[in-house]
């Protein structure tokens, strides 16, 4: 159980952001596997490829499927985003969070910590925690992460189990283990005070409960042989039902009087094809799991269905529609398709308005979103993720909140144009892997999104427009775990424009465009003041910069090799810490004209054209840092009474040289070539 928790967890915690938050790693970690702690000593770091592998072993049965999906798509996808960029060489989480000083797995952090952290009970309160081979059945994680409840099935029987019962029974039955081939004996049996248990037995015919019309308890039929479960009609109260690991099951048809159900649990049957019975259930106050039936593709006697107060899990299944889900209007918990890779038709969620946690579709052939226009919120995290067949996220237009995340990853689609009413994001936007992508226009009314924007490696998108709602990207309250990359728009080699975000004032984190090796305009980020974090725009064709009220970034700025001609936008800016414009086609920097302190390296190397270097004229502090400049003297030098000129020390004047048949080193630069 504790390992399906942590692989739970694992998936999570990447999903929301990429990083291992630090007051949870060494605690996860440890108890992954082995052998992944024999990766994490002798000072290494730990493997990749050994991670996702270990994970790939232990996340197992049912909804856990799901979160396999997740962690190999997005658990170290892309190491980049630990690696970020030339600024931090190694993100400290894989050095400082996961291994000691001495090269021992930490393993002292309070677990609560972690535990109680919102998005961990989101994902996984009232999930099933059963491990199907074991003798339990119920059980679930509370908001604690702790598995509970749940009922215990000794292998024991009572003395009645082959001789029968009379009409009425008060406490379990349970006939577990006892090489039952019927239940012949049990006609007379007409109410229970309690649960009935046949489990790991042989039983194939279970007429013999034909009568039955109350259990006050569970009705738990696993592990046996049963082939027709056409009974149970007169059974009108039942609090959780329990079937499963039956392989010669093929059309549950039964349990028409039922109208309401706790949990309802049919799973990993591998002959079940139809589920006709339970034409008269209205409402599942708990749990509904019909995954891990590879042969499944009808459940059309859930037609009458209309709520599930916990999660319904739909996956790993052969269902090609959603023939029983049409009056269904609200799900509490997770409601989960992924892996269904023959599901292609989602019409009959129509009347679905609200998912309290996540909505999943990931791994199916769906190919339109329009059945979904009555949804308005989610409470956690939407996935789109592998659905080659879907040519247009274009639908959601009620929808206005996501609690957590939304994912839009190796999908067919060519354009994202939905989403017109969505307001706030709790987490992150991640659009990645998107082969066929071309057109972001989308957004229109997003105004907040609490962590991060990610739109990476799409190699056809050539314009993103949008996000003109938006105020702020990432959460400044000091409790909030450290942003790090908060917005990112990154190796999307065909983007060519950058329109929107014109109302956007403040990035909470880093903002990156990277990569974008083609584009060349960017009409955006308008009114934006501050980035609590790095600026770092690389390897693009730009000239010039959007920023024109930018007056605040809290760490490094680096613009290094693109097409800059000046660095105007930058004129608010009085204090800078680390300044990079290396390799540009720089003709002026007039923009630094305000510029008086810089707490890190001014850096302005590569750039032939720039003659004039006056506006430098006002820093009166460096700190000690260096200022490199190209190796020549400048037409229009620095004003012999500047402070750079007049007071700092001349050796922190630097450039490259390249004459030196080792490459390239630091040499410094005389004073008569900087200064008049």
């Amino acid at each position: 159980m504790k390992k399906i928790l942590l692989s739970s967890i694992v998936a999570l915690t990447l999903l929301n952001g990429f990083e291992l938050p630090k007051e949870v790693t060494n605690w996860m970690i440890y108890p992954l596997d082995k052998t992944l702690a024999s990766q994490s000593r002798g000072g290494d770091l730990p493997d990749i490829q050994a991670i996702t592998d270990g994970l790939g072993t232990i996340l197992l049965n049912r909804g856990d499927g799901y979160y396999k999906n997740k962690a190999y798509n997005t658990l170290l996808k892309d190491n980049k985003d630990l690696i970020e960029n030339t600024n931090k060489s190694i993100d400290s989480l894989l050095v400082s969070n996961m291994i000691n000083p001495s090269n021992e797995l930490l393993t002292n952090v309070n677990k609560n910590n972690f535990v109680n952290d919102s998005l961990v009970t989101e994902i996984i309160e009232g999930l099933s925690c059963d491990d199907h081979n074991s003798s339990t059945v119920g059980s679930t994680y509370n908001d604690s992460g702790e598995c509970v409840g749940g009922v215990a099935i000794p292998t024991a029987g009572n003395e009645s189990c082959t001789a029968g019962y009379n009409s009425s029974f008060s406490g379990d039955i349970l006939c577990n283990g006892l090489g039952l081939t019927n239940v012949n004996n049990w006609d007379a049996l007409r109410t229970v005070d309690g649960s009935v248990y046949l489990y790991s037995n042989n039983i194939n015919n279970i007429s013999g409960l034909k009568n039955i019309e109350s259990i006050n308890g569970d009705l738990a039929l696993m592990v046996n042989n049963i082939s027709d479960m056409k009974y149970f009609n007169k059974l009108t109260n039942l609090t959780d039902l329990y079937y499963y690991q039956d392989s010669n099951i093929n059309t549950i048809s039964g349990f028409n009087n039922l109208t309401t159900l706790s949990q309802m649990i049919f799973s990993s049957d591998s002959n079940l094809t139809t589920i006709s019975g339970l034409k008269n259930l209205t409402t599942i106050t708990d749990y509904l799991d019909v995954s891990l039936n590879p042969s499944l593709t009808s459940i059309s006697g859930l037609n009458k269905l209309t709520s599930i107060t916990g999660s319904g899990l739909f996956n790993q299944t052969g269902l090609t529609t959603l023939d029983g889900l049409s009056k269904l209007k609200t799900v509490g918990g997770h409601l989960l398709f992924n892996d269904n890779p023959n599901l292609s038709n989602i019409d009959n969620l129509s009347s679905l308005t609200s998912v309290g946690y996540d909505l999943d579709f990931s791994n199916t052939k769906i190919n339109t979103l329009a059945p979904l226009n009555n949804l308005t919120s989610v409470g956690s995290s939407l996935y789109l993720t592998q659905v080659s067949t879907l040519n247009h996220v274009d639908g959601f237009p009620n929808l206005q909140t996501i609690g957590n995340i939304l994912w839009l990853n190796q999908g067919g689609y060519q354009d994202i144009t939905g989403f017109d009413n969505l307001q706030t994001i709790g987490t992150s936007i991640g659009i990645f892997n998107d082969n066929n992508l071309q057109t972001i226009n989308s957004f229109k009314n997003l105004n907040s999104i609490n962590n991060k924007l990610l739109i990476h490696e799409n190699p056809v998108l050539t314009s993103i427009n949008g996000f003109n709602a938006l105020t702020t990207i990432g959460n400044s309250e000091p409790s909030y775990p450290s942003q790090s990359v908060v917005l990112s728009l990154r190796t999307n080699t065909a983007l060519t424009s950058i329109n929107g975000f014109n109302n956007l004032t403040s990035v909470n984190g880093d903002l990156l465009l990277n990569d974008n090796t083609n584009l060349t305009t960017i009409n955006a980020f308008q009114n934006l003041q501050t980035i609590n974090g790095r600026l770092i725009i690389y390897n693009t064709q730009i000239t010039s910069l959007p920023f024109i009220n930018l007056s605040t970034v809290s760490d490094n700025i680096s613009l290094n090799n693109n097409k800059l001609t000046n660095v105007d936008a930058l004129s608010n800016l009085t204090t800078v810490h680390n300044l990079l414009l290396n390799d540009n086609q720089l003709t002026n920097i007039n923009g630094l004209s305000n510029l008086t302190t810089i707490n890190g390296i001014l850096s302005l190397f590569n750039n032939s054209n720039l003659d004039d270097i006056s506006p430098l004229n006002n820093i009166t502090s460096t700190n000690g840092n260096m200022i490199i400049f190209d190796n020549r003297e400048y037409t229009t030098k620095l004003n012999s009474s500047s402070w750079l000129c007049s007071t700092a020390d001349s050796s922190i004047y630097k450039g490259f040289d390249y004459s030196d048949s080792n490459g390239l080193h630091v040499v410094d630069i005389p004073k008569s070539n900087i200064c008049n």
